[in-house]
């Protein structure tokens, strides 16, 4: 299946000699203070790639879109795009997963999103976040968790994105800068 992965120019020259995987330790620095929440969506995110391979110096999944236009640019980095295997993919619905990032109940519709969001509103609770960072919602913060498998549930309207444990260099198409056009990697 192919898919496209923003990546700083580090990682790319470390594709020419081996596998890229994620360390705890790169989303520690990229997120400093707030990584700890981010780390909490990933460790749930993660026990849902179960199923999958999980190569020894993985430790967190590789962030893909199926549309490069739904791709972060961050400092340094360039598009690749990726032929992977379907096997080696999770696919997940977009607006779920930044859902989960806000700690924030994924709902069955818009309008069960936003119901849930009033319940919260009602009871002084300003977000999800505020959930879990506080021991006095249980309940609450059972639903949310509850709630976050719907992250799998792809419809029509969905923007799908991919993880993998790993990018391998034989999966890469090609390599351009966000406002370059296309060049080749060899």
């Amino acid at each position: 299946m192919k898919v496209y992965s923003s990546q700083r120019q580090l990682v790319i020259d470390g594709l020419n000699e081996a596998d890229y995987f994620v360390k705890k330790t790169y989303i520690t620095k990229k997120y400093g203070q707030v990584s700890h929440i981010m780390l909490h969506a990933y460790d749930w995110f993660i026990k849902q790639m179960g199923h999958m391979y999980k190569p020894d110096h993985a430790e967190y999944p590789v962030w893909h879109a199926l549309d490069s236009a739904y791709l972060t640019q961050g400092p340094d980095a360039s598009v690749l795009e990726l032929e992977i295997p379907e096997s080696d993919l999770i696919l997940f619905d977009n607006h779920g997963f930044e859902r989960i990032l806000q700690m924030n109940y994924i709902g069955i519709d818009p309008d069960d999103e936003e119901a849930f969001d009033e319940s919260l509103r009602k009871k002084g609770i300003s977000c999800g976040s505020d959930v879990f960072l506080k021991p006095h919602y249980p309940l609450e913060k059972k639903k949310i968790l509850s709630s976050w498998p719907r992250v799998f549930d792809i419809s029509s309207t969905s923007v799908v994105r991919a993880a993998t444990w790993t990018i391998k260099p034989d999966w890469i198409i090609n390599v351009r800068s966000f406002d370059e056009s296309s060049r080749n990697m060899d």
